[in-house]
């Protein structure tokens, strides 16, 4: 991966991270948690097999104390997950970041410009956009602000808006459809003027259900109470993409679980991460995060119980 796409990572990274609303939802999320995940949001697309069923990966027999369990709640890979909203970016703007919870009550797609010249390199020279959607049925969605920020009209309904003191940061929380859905917009541009851009923008906001996210991988199992999977895509280019997918607990406070198709794996068991290799050769790193992270002889079995699904489609990833 050149330097180009590493940028692009770390920046991606650091801006779902802070996409939804600030004051009272970050400090719900951090009072929560004691990080806030990327939620696939750190997870990205890569070339993936060409197989048209799931291939079990083979791994080291985890100990014989595995707790009870559940089976993940399965989707067909050739159609996905439908992205519910989509708006219209700004001039420049490409896509390279969706993700779905397979329950439907998350979902977030990221898009970035380049906006430094050639050769030159740095956070300030990229600037994105996201669109954040909870439900009701997810635990964050309660954390939404009823009265953070100005308000302004979009459409029909009432938004509210929040802008940085150099006005290159702007985000925006709305409800499109009655009571049970928010959406959250955040921009980053260094070149300014983001409150009058993240308002035109949700102006753009429509419904999708047409783009998917599809799943390069799949859990075959899971420790209880793990009952919700994020599918995540995330990069540059089809080429560089990397693919992968993420539980999640019911428990807020309790760590979680990804695994993602990337250049090389690292294998530090200490540290939560295990190395596989998949049987055309590529490798997933399978890490287990937050705090308490779940146990090691868990994480091997996640890890045995790993499939390979059919090839997803990453055309879009950079357009």
């Amino acid at each position: 991966m050149n330097e180009t796409e590493e940028l692009i990572k770390a920046a991606l990274t650091k801006h779902v991270e802070g996409t939804p609303h600030p004051g009272p939802i970050l400090n719900a999320l951090s009072t929560r948690r004691r990080r806030v995940r990327p939620t696939l949001i750190a997870i990205i697309a890569a070339a993936a097999v060409a197989v048209g069923i799931a291939l079990p990966i083979a791994m080291q027999k985890p100990e014989a104390s595995a707790p009870p369990a559940h089976t993940p709640m399965p989707v067909e890979p050739s159609k996905g997950i439908k992205m519910r909203y989509v708006l219209q970016p700004l001039p420049g703007f490409t896509e390279r970041n969706r993700a779905a919870s397979l329950d439907g009550s998350y979902q977030v797609r990221t898009w970035m410009k380049d906006i430094c010249p050639q050769g030159k390199h740095g956070p300030e020279c990229v600037a994105s956009l996201s669109l954040l959607m909870y439900t009701a049925k997810h635990p964050y969605f309660a954390d939404t602000p009823q009265s953070q920020g100005d308000s302004v009209v979009i459409g029909a309904g009432q938004a509210r808006v929040w802008v940085d003191a150099r006005q290159t940061m702007a985000k925006l929380t709305l409800r499109p459809a009655g009571p049970d859905t928010v959406l959250h917009l955040s921009l980053f541009d260094p070149a300014g003027d983001t409150r009058r851009k993240i308002i035109e923008l949700a102006r753009t906001i429509g419904v999708d259900n047409t783009t998917a996210v599809q799943p390069a991988l799949s859990f075959g199992w899971l420790p209880a109470g793990f009952t919700r999977t994020v599918v995540g895509v995330r990069g540059g280019s089809p080429s560089t993409a990397e693919p992968g997918i993420q539980a999640q607990p019911d428990n807020a406070r309790a760590g979680d679980v990804e695994a993602r198709i990337v250049p090389k794996a690292v294998d530090e068991p200490g540290s939560g991460m295990l190395a596989v290799t998949l049987p055309d050769g590529r490798q997933v790193q399978i890490q287990a995060s937050g705090s308490p992270r779940i146990p090691l002889d868990q994480l091997r079995r996640i890890a045995e119980n790993l499939a390979v699904e059919p090839a997803p489609d990453l055309s879009w990833v950079g357009k």
